[in-house]
């Protein structure tokens, strides 16, 4: 992974490059120490002094670690990074290029405005374009035709083809995409073992990737903080969708504020035990702390369980049920609800492709349950429909009165809903059938915040 910036301009480059990249030298002292010794400075002062560098940066002034700064730029600017025009950066390329490097990873986002950033993309677009092609001679344009179509030959639906993929593992967000093309749908009728994870895995989708796939279907579901995956459930052709059961060498248990063991059905917080839990977290004690506790469920003293954060509940088989993270548990009108149970109901009906479901506060005291709603291709939604369906299952109290249709669902650059981005009800596409009458004068006005205030 190089830093990297691209323009047609040297200076213009390196004007732009050198206060965020001298802000990360400065962050990142053991580069500036790699390049201290070749600074006159540091070698006068060691000969004269005998001070080490740990203890000049003791006491280096504000102008000394300026004019060092300068000269680690410089020397990063020239050697170390991928700056320059499409032209001149060509050099850097072929370097990585002469030791079996085949692939840079360009650093772009390390301070420079955004803006500027993606302006700036399609010189960057050029050198690789630039660095794809041979040096063929110009009497040979077939070859370079034939190289171009071969480096653009990098969708993933040509890469499952090429390659005779027969095992796929990736997130909901990145199937719901594949099964969306209809190049790439046709491409996973030859996948014979399709692994997903690191989002929820909504039954809508499940469904699409049973369709699609001529092989099985695995539900992943773990943390980081438990090595990847700690639970599978190979998904079948029932409507239950779960996370099933947890793999070799690990424990998973279901626990209320107390840390008690819950019966089936009952929604508590996840805990995970077993050889996949790791140390803790780098440096931050406190947080290692509160996440990583003691195992008290285990006979050897000296074992750990990780708390995840998520809610979720046994099935009758036994089986894991994910409901959503426990950060998401509101108290509206003086009745816990849990958001993910909302969303979990919501999600099955036959309509709804992605859905979210949060408590919004708009106007100061006006706290209400929204639902937002993404639908199946070519269709539309009756929230009338959805608010029965939900009522069917759910307690009055937990069925959203407001509802809002949207295209897209709005995600983080992690490719995860961003709930913060969600618009306000009034905003998109909301429906909500009941006619709202505004107080007619001061007695109805009064009267309305007297309910407003005793409903919460």
């Amino acid at each position: 992974m190089l830093h990297t910036f691209i323009s047609e301009n040297e200076e213009e480059i390196e004007e732009i490059v050198r206060a965020p990249m001298k802000k990360y030298l400065k962050s990142a002292m053991f580069l500036v120490k790699s390049a201290a010794w070749n600074f006159p400075t540091f070698k006068k002062m060691s000969d004269q002094t005998g001070k080490t560098l740990d203890d000049f940066f003791e006491t280096i002034s504000d102008e000394d670690m300026d004019d060092l700064l300068e000269f680690a730029f410089q020397r990063y600017f020239k050697t170390s990074g991928l700056f320059g025009t499409p032209e001149t950066a060509i050099e850097t390329v072929r370097k990585c290029q002469a030791i079996d490097v085949n692939e840079i990873a360009c650093l772009i986002d390390y301070g420079i405005d955004t803006d500027i950033v993606l302006k700036h993309l399609p010189y960057l677009n050029k050198l690789r374009v630039n660095t794809s092609t041979p040096t063929v001679s110009n009497d040979d344009p077939d070859i370079v035709d034939d190289f171009k179509k071969e480096a653009a030959n990098y969708t993933i639906p040509q890469l499952l083809e090429k390659h005779n993929v027969s095992h796929l593992q990736c997130t909901p967000s990145m199937a719901t995409m594949l099964v969306s093309d209809p190049d790439s749908k046709e491409k996973l009728h030859h996948i014979e073992h399709m692994m997903v994870g690191g989002e929820a895995l909504p039954t809508a989708l499940a469904t699409a990737l049973r369709s699609a796939i001529n092989g099985r279907l695995t539900n992943m579901y773990g943390p980081t903080e438990t090595t990847i995956w700690s639970s599978i459930y190979h998904v079948d052709n029932s409507d239950d969708l779960t996370i099933g059961r947890p793999i070799a060498n690990t424990q998973m248990y279901i626990v209320d504020q107390n840390m008690n063991q819950l019966p089936v059905g009952v929604a508590g917080e996840l805990l995970i035990g077993g050889e996949g839990v790791v140390r803790g977290y780098h440096e931050r004690m406190e947080l290692t702390a509160e996440r990583f506790i003691d195992d008290k469920f285990s006979q050897n003293k000296n074992t750990r369980l990780y708390r995840t954060g998520d809610l979720a509940k046994y099935d009758n088989e036994g089986r894991l049920v994910y409901l959503g993270r426990i950060d998401h548990q509101v108290k509206l009108r003086g009745y816990r609800i849990e958001l993910g149970e909302i969303e979990s109901c919501l999600q099955s009906h036959d309509l709804v492709r992605e859905c979210a479901v949060i408590v919004r506060e708009d106007n100061s005291g006006d706290k209400r349950l929204v639902a937002y709603v993404r639908p199946h291709a070519d269709q539309t939604v009756d929230f009338e429909v959805l608010k029965e369906y939900l009522a069917e299952s759910l307690p009055e109290f937990m069925v959203p009165a407001f509802y809002v249709e949207l295209k897209v669902m709005p995600l983080t650059p992690n490719g995860k809903l961003d709930r913060n981005a969600l618009p306000e009800p009034g905003q998109r596409g909301s429906q909500n059938n009941g006619e709202l009458a505004l107080p007619k004068d001061d007695w109805e006005a009064l009267v309305a915040n007297i309910w407003k205030q005793a409903l919460g």
